[in-house]
């Protein structure tokens, strides 16, 4: 029942609002990938995953089609996301994921690690 998963790297846990951060979205019901724009105002793309694209904002650009959607079985769906980070956004970073299904359930933010970009 999955229909959007998110993945979010920024300094600290979303509140309502985070600066500085990389939103990423994938919508399994339209089988699209998102990126948000820098100043958070809106979603960029909908492009298809595994095509030759190029999403692109202050921090970060996202390139297809190394982005992709795959199948693990029935119940796991795995999204990579290519991203090439831009000067303007070194630093260390927490890793957050997101699912929200077509039901209403949600995960909320989870922390899922941390990266150093240079």
């Amino acid at each position: 029942n999955l229909d959007e998963m998110y993945f979010l790297i920024a300094e600290h846990a979303p509140d309502g609002g985070v600066q500085n951060a990389v939103y990423l979205k994938y919508d399994q019901s339209e089988g699209r990938m998102y990126l948000r724009s820098a100043d958070g105002s809106t979603w960029l793309g909908g492009v298809v995953p595994g095509t030759p694209f190029r999403l692109e904002n202050d921090l970060v650009v996202v390139r297809g089609p190394g982005s992709r959607v795959g199948v693990a079985n029935a119940k796991t769906v795995t999204v990579k996301w290519v991203l090439e980070f831009k000067p303007a956004f070194a630093g260390r970073y927490n890793i957050y994921m997101r699912a929200v299904d077509a039901l209403g359930g949600d995960t909320g933010w989870k922390r899922k690690g941390w990266l150093a970009i240079h």
